[in-house]
């Protein structure tokens, strides 16, 4: 009931409040826990290989654009995850909700590239499973082409990907306590033994305020409206 509540609310606060980085994984770190977590929450991927040698420079989770979603800030060095289509191909990504509050997911961002072009060169994006609802697991959300070849080379900027999970997705609240995990699935190598680098990859969206503060913007804006009709 309480998720029903706050989607029918999201609207009122829309475009009020943009999307913060929640949780990352950047830089092969050799840790399967992401790289921050501001809002006390925690995550893990699964399935880690690293890749100390190549990673994306481009600064960016996702677009190098915030325009565009993306998120500055993220690690410049040449080190991130493989990931292969022969096997091993899944990298799955668990974000818990700890905050004490309701969190609304908002992207699911990712930077690529095939290493010499024998990697893969389609990637695909499910929901695994979790607590949302109105959707089933391994349902895929997702296809991109990710045909990009490195040249083997160490840091560079790499190709850009974003999965707007509001528009693929009926429920993208994570209640206090409830967790989801999403998974890249790697497929059509040159070579089925070839690499591809997975870098950058982050989840953004934002803490949803309590009813009570829902009512105190709705106040608030009705106090507004009424002033200035009183002016007129």
């Amino acid at each position: 009931m309480k998720k029903i509540i706050y989607m029918g609310l999201l609207g009122i606060i829309a475009g009020t409040a943009s999307a913060e980085l929640l949780l990352s994984w950047e830089g092969g770190n050799g840790s399967d826990t992401p790289s921050n977590d501001t809002l006390n929450l925690s995550g893990i991927l699964y399935g880690v290989d690293l890749e100390l040698t190549r990673g994306s420079s481009d600064g960016w989770f996702g677009p190098d654009d915030s325009a565009s979603g993306g998120i500055s800030g993220a690690s410049t060095n040449a080190s991130g995850y493989k990931i292969k289509a022969e096997a091993g191909n899944i990298r799955s990504f668990l974000i818990r909700n700890n905050s004490g509050q309701d969190l609304e997911l908002d992207s699911f961002l990712f930077d690529y590239q095939s290493i010499w072009g024998t990697g893969p060169q389609e990637l695909k994006v499910y929901y695994g499973y979790g607590a949302l609802t109105g959707i089933t697991n391994n349902t895929l959300l997702a296809t991109f082409a990710a045909a990009g070849n490195s040249g083997g080379e160490g840091a560079k900027d790499y190709l850009d990907f974003a999965v707007d999970l509001q528009s693929v997705l009926t429920d993208y609240v994570l209640a206090d306590g409830e967790a989801a995990t999403f998974q890249i699935v790697a497929s059509d190598a040159t070579d089925p033994t070839g690499n591809g680098v997975l870098d950058n990859i982050a989840y953004t969206g934002r803490v949803i305020p309590e009813p009570a503060m829902f009512s105190f913007v709705i106040l608030s804006v009705v106090g507004v409206l009424a002033y200035r009709r009183r002016r007129r």
